[in-house]
């Protein structure tokens, strides 16, 4: 069977970055520059035929504040931090062109573009390994779900809130419909953690693994065994580091690189390569990452001319019976991490 590439990008604006960023502060700029990053990136995947998921926190869905409280689910969770906590913030009042809180045109946007999925991220973007007990997730997932029938779409995959997977859990995903989820890289370094991906060091070798095969032999390309239990495990390979500018020539280099790499790899062996980020990480310099997307797009076209390497989303990855059974092995892989 033929390999394949798999991409997701976790549309979160600044539901996301609670507890992380001020979204009034210096990072706002990143955060309204997904109003120019959504759409470049949509004009991209549809010139080269790219199939993506797009992983859509419930609560940017809305057309202001009123009607994002009037569809809080009556179950929410009380152990959050309070920075973290998506129901203790004031947004803005409205949806409007830069909003860091609220961009429906932006679903519209990606619903209307050929072979785009849209998921699931959550409805609050509930991190599951902080404060947050099932019942809770469980009518998370339903507003989530409820959030997206206003474009018709009953999502099928979804995407951990902060990686913050939990294993037990996966039963609740299936229960609820979902066929497809989004695993960690099976590695001690992307094991899933409370809190900032458990600290400086942690942090500083995932961004070394980047650039340099830290964890392995650099593909991080899956095989593809079979299988037909649901949720399916569509693991994570890669994700597409936005870089310090002081490093950008050199290390955008070595990312790209690492990255093509890979995908040539997954081509030839016949490998499941997933490749994910968040549109905020564009933000900074929407042209220049958008110019480096570009690269990556361009070389996965010629790959797909001369091996048949498709483009694949979550949902159509885990329907592919080749591809299934690279969920049995991530999974059990980060069961042991959560375990440890």
């Amino acid at each position: 069977m033929a390999g394949s590439l798999v991409i997701s990008l976790d549309f979160e604006l600044a539901w996301g970055m609670l507890g992380v960023e001020d979204p009034n502060g210096r990072y706002r700029q990143h955060l309204q520059g997904v109003w120019e990053v959504v759409p470049g990136t949509l004009e991209r995947f549809a010139a080269h035929g790219i199939h993506a998921t797009w992983a859509t926190v419930g609560m940017l869905t809305f057309d202001g504040a009123d009607a994002w409280r009037e569809a809080w689910p009556d179950v929410r969770p009380d152990g959050i931090h309070p920075t973290a906590d998506a129901y203790r913030v004031t947004p803005d009042a409205h949806a409007s062109f830069g909003s860091v809180w609220f961009a429906p045109d932006l679903v519209d946007a990606i619903v209307s573009t050929p072979h785009q999925e849209l998921a699931s991220h959550g409805f609050a973007h509930l991190p599951c390994l902080e404060g947050v007990d099932r019942s809770s997730f469980k009518a998370d997932l339903a507003a989530a779900s409820r959030a997206f029938k206003r474009w018709d779409v009953t999502p099928r995959s979804f995407v951990w809130p902060k990686h913050q997977q939990r294993c037990d859990w996966l039963g609740d995903l299936a229960d609820a419909g979902f066929v497809a989820h989004r695993g960690p890289a099976p590695h001690l370094l992307y094991k899933p953690r409370p809190g900032r991906a458990g600290g400086m060091h942690v942090r500083a070798g995932r961004l070394a693994d980047a650039l340099l095969p830290i964890s392995g032999d650099g593909a991080h390309a899956w095989p593809p065994p079979g299988g037909t239990q649901r949720p399916l495990d569509v693991p994570e390979s890669h994700f597409l580091r936005p870089l310090p500018k002081p490093l950008a020539v050199t290390a955008h280099g070595l990312q790209t690189g690492r990255l093509q790499r890979a995908m040539t790899h997954a081509a030839q062996a016949g490998r499941l390569l997933h490749l994910w980020w968040h549109p905020h990480n564009f933000g900074g310099d929407p042209a220049g990452h958008l110019r480096h997307l570009d690269g990556l797009l361009q070389h996965f076209q010629a790959l797909h001319q001369e091996w048949d390497f498709p483009s694949r989303t979550m949902l159509e990855a885990a329907n592919d019976v080749g591809i299934v059974g690279a969920a049995d092995r991530a999974r059990a892989s980060a069961a042991a991490y959560t375990a440890s």
